[in-house]
């Protein structure tokens, strides 16, 4: 049928009868429909009236949040796998790679531990040989040391005469009871120049250092301690010359000089007894006859001389010196002194010989004095002072052109982190220098010993070698 306005023929037109007919049976079959969909409405709304309904949304959208989470970490976890099996190749990379660097580091170790071994054994053959040539050279300078102490022996012609007196260049310090006022004042002072110029010598020659200083200046001549106070260094010197005034200060200058002949006798393992510590002639001649002479030196390395407790007191010292020296109308020892055995009595007070505390006020710049303490009290009656000036100069501690101290290597044990090889590096440097100095400096010291063996017996040729002073001429023994 084809429509007569737009004439199409493809449309079926129905008439207002058919029309109404289908409609009819349209709606019968769609009222069904109705009366559920309002039955199905009016059971929703009943259902919606009830309590829970309020819980039951939010449970419904808790499910459909944690639906929307599962499925975000589902894909991340795919995301995690993806990348863990990238890692896990990477670890699998790594450990076999660590297992050739183990395997590399393992044979590295064994060759340094070769290496080591083999560098050890060679560090033990030269620390030998240095050790040796160590030894050696300790031998000859002890034997060096021996052979100058000898001749200082026979320059200064320390000899024991027929009646069994020891001297020195033909003057003695008697080893008996001195009364000052008779005895020669002039021959006493000669003996103890003697005496101090020869222990300086040895001193150097041996390398010790003395707990006093002592200085040759004829009638200037004098022991010498050093102190700090306030900063500054300070000295205090006693006489070693004896004269009309200071036999007080001459006797501790004394004591000072006995005390360091027998620390000088302690280094060379020589023993001398209290009783004659101030024998000092006697107890120079015993350190220059020593069996072990010269092996231990505060200047050398090798087998120094590291201890120190030294346990002779100088207070015995100037007592017993005290009690050596007296003079017609002066009491040296105090006669009003409390006995060392009287009880209760502190050890202070046992001891009339003390370094006073008080300054001195007759212009000594404040030094400390030492003398004798009477009663407690400090008592010095001594009116001559030695200011240490000779021509309006001041005296010279060292007059001798050399000192084989200085040449030799300074023992250090300063520095804890000092390992062996470095020690002997320095040990050896410090050889070196000292045979280049003394080769310069005193020619003929390395090669005495053949000088020696050309020479036979006579050594009065070693003095000249070294420089050392002449005394007139030397009488035959």
């Amino acid at each position: 049928m084809e429509c007569e306005y737009c004439r199409t023929s493809s449309r079926k037109f129905l008439c207002s009868s058919c029309v109404s007919e289908k409609l009819q049976e349209f709606n019968a079959e769609i009222k069904p429909i109705v009366d559920e969909k309002n039955e199905l409405i009016k059971q929703a709304e009943d259902y919606l009236q009830i309590k829970n309904t309020a819980n039951l949304h939010l449970l419904l959208s808790e499910r459909s949040r944690r639906e929307r989470a599962v499925l975000t970490s589902t894909q991340q976890s795919r995301i995690l796998e993806r990348e863990c099996g990238a890692v896990r190749q990477k670890v699998l990379q790594l450990r076999s790679q660590v297992e050739r660097r183990r395997a590399a580091l393992q044979s590295l170790k064994n060759n340094l531990k070769a290496q080591h071994a083999h560098r050890d054994l060679e560090h033990q053959k030269e620390l030998a040989v240095a050790q040796k040539k160590w030894a050696r050279m300790h031998k000859s300078m002890v034997t060096t040391r021996r052979v100058l102490v000898n001749e200082l022996v026979s320059l200064f012609e320390i000899q024991y005469l027929e009646d069994k007196t020891l001297v020195i260049c033909n003057v003695t310090i008697p080893n008996h009871l001195i009364n000052v006022s008779k005895i020669d004042k002039t021959e006493l002072n000669a003996a103890i120049g003697h005496v101090i110029h020869s222990t300086t010598l040895i001193a150097r020659y041996l390398g010790v250092k003395l707990p006093f200083l002592l200085i040759n200046n004829g009638r200037y001549s004098h022991a010498r301690t050093t102190r700090w106070k306030d900063g500054k260094q300070t000295h205090s010197k006693m006489p070693l010359f004896l004269s009309d005034r200071n036999l007080r200060k001459f006797i501790v200058g004394m004591a000072m000089l006995s005390y360091d002949i027998a620390y000088l006798c302690y280094t060379q393992h020589v023993d001398v007894p209290l009783s004659q510590v101030t024998n000092v002639l006697q107890n120079l001649m015993q350190c220059c006859r020593a069996e072990h002479l010269g092996e231990r030196s505060h200047t050398t390395l090798f087998r120094p001389v590291k201890d120190q407790s030294f346990s002779l007191d100088f207070n015995q010292v100037l007592r017993l010196t005290a009690l050596r020296y007296r003079q017609e109308g002066t009491q040296i020892l105090p006669t009003g002194l409390p006995d060392d055995r009287t009880e209760g009595q502190s050890s202070n007070d046992k001891h009339f010989y003390r370094v006073s505390s008080v300054e001195d006020h007759d212009g000594d710049d404040g030094r400390y004095r030492i003398g004798i303490a009477e009663g407690g009290r400090f008592q010095s009656s001594d009116d001559e002072d030695h200011t240490g000036f000779v021509d309006g100069r001041p005296d010279a501690d060292n007059d001798e052109n050399w000192n084989i101290v200085d040449l030799l290597p300074t023992y250090n044990d300063s520095d804890p982190d000092e390992d062996e090889e470095d020690l002997l590096k320095d040990t050896e440097n410090g050889l070196m220098s000292f045979n280049l100095s003394a080769s310069n400096l005193v020619p003929g010291v390395l090669g005495m010993m053949e000088t020696l063996g050309s020479r036979g017996n006579d050594m009065s040729g070693i003095a000249y070698t070294f420089g050392l002073p002449t005394f007139g001429s030397r009488t035959s023994k």
